[in-house]
């Protein structure tokens, strides 16, 4: 073969080989613009096996490589973010259902988790507040029906035993003392009829002895007189 037959056949190879590359590159841009990455990827390797000494491929290839590590992370992220969201709404979704139900303990061990998933969301926290101040109302009104019971049951000890010491002393005859009793047991328990009844009785029974009595002296005053 002649120079110049060696040298067309030369600048053929070159341009065929100049076409498959610029082939090659141009779809592997297109593919890199539609975010293609792969595509685009095994395009450049070819362009760069084609022509190793080109750095075009090369620089391409390493902005692909930084993009899907960039992608990765981000879909990491992503995921990781979806599943924060779902944890943090179910707690919130038990807490509140929780909270209508007035299972307050409940719904405060939820929003206190979903508070530690999001601590800069404000829901929680306020729904925490809400839940301590119905707390520390509940633990007030228990703590004064205690002592309303407590003071009840005082009330009705002192007024059962007023009213056993008025009936030993009713049944002894001791009448004054019985009505003392009783009207201390009035005293104490306006509404009951019971000590009523029986300071009515006393009474009775007190005329009735100061009438017999009355007429006990009268024949003895009318002996002394004659």
């Amino acid at each position: 073969m002649d120079e110049l037959a060696k040298a067309e056949a030369d600048a053929a190879a070159q341009k065929e080989l100049d076409e498959k590359y610029n082939a090659l590159i141009a779809t592997a841009d297109a593919a890199l613009g539609n975010m293609e990455y792969e595509k685009a990827k095994s395009d450049y390797i070819a362009a760069s096996e084609v022509k190793a000494e080109e750095q075009y491929p090369k620089d391409k290839l390493a902005e692909i490589e930084a993009k899907l590590k960039e992608l990765a992370e981000e879909e990491i992220r992503v995921t990781a973010q979806k599943e924060l969201d779902e944890k943090y709404n179910a707690l919130l979704s038990s807490a509140d259902n929780a909270f209508n139900g007035a299972d307050y303990e409940k719904a405060k061990s939820d929003y206190s988790s979903a508070s530690e998933l999001k601590p800069t969301e404000s829901y929680p926290i306020g729904k925490l507040k809400e839940i301590e101040n119905i707390l520390a109302e509940l633990a007030k009104k228990k703590a004064a029906e205690e002592a309303s019971q407590m003071a009840q049951k005082e009330l009705d000890e002192k007024y059962s035993a007023l009213l056993a010491s008025a009936d030993d002393a009713f049944n002894a005859k001791d009448y004054e003392k019985s009505k003392t009793d009783f009207s201390s047991a009035s005293g104490l328990k306006p509404s009951e009829q019971y000590p009523k009844d029986k300071l009515l009785e006393i009474e009775n029974l007190l005329n009735d002895l100061a009438l017999s009595l009355i007429h006990i002296s009268e024949p003895t005053r009318q002996a002394e007189i004659s």
